[in-house]
């Protein structure tokens, strides 16, 4: 990955900042879940924030999805069901926007 990324901490059910990214993007999720999951959402064309396919998550994870090498996407992490959670995210891509 080309960038050095942004990394943001949940505290609470919510969503984290919105990133622009284009190319595969590397999602490193640490900390504590609080029972809760995070599911990485993208923006479609309308403005309306979908889940991203095999993007949720319960436990820690460092894993890659592999989007177009150039196409610009804005992600972000939907945090749900959790108490008191620290989750440490951290998004990578190949140039951040």
């Amino acid at each position: 990955m080309g960038s050095g990324g942004d990394r943001q901490t949940l505290v609470a059910d919510g969503n984290s900042v919105a990133r622009g990214v284009v190319g595969p993007v590397r999602l490193s999720l640490t900390g504590t879940f609080g029972g809760g999951t995070a599911q990485l959402q993208a923006m479609d064309p309308s403005g309306a924030w979908i889940a991203v396919a095999n993007g949720a998550f319960i436990a820690v994870t460092d894993t890659v999805f592999d989007f177009p090498e150039n196409v610009q996407n804005q992600l972000r992490i939907n945090m749900s069901g959790s108490t008191t959670p620290a989750l440490v995210i951290w998004i990578q891509s190949t140039l951040d926007r």
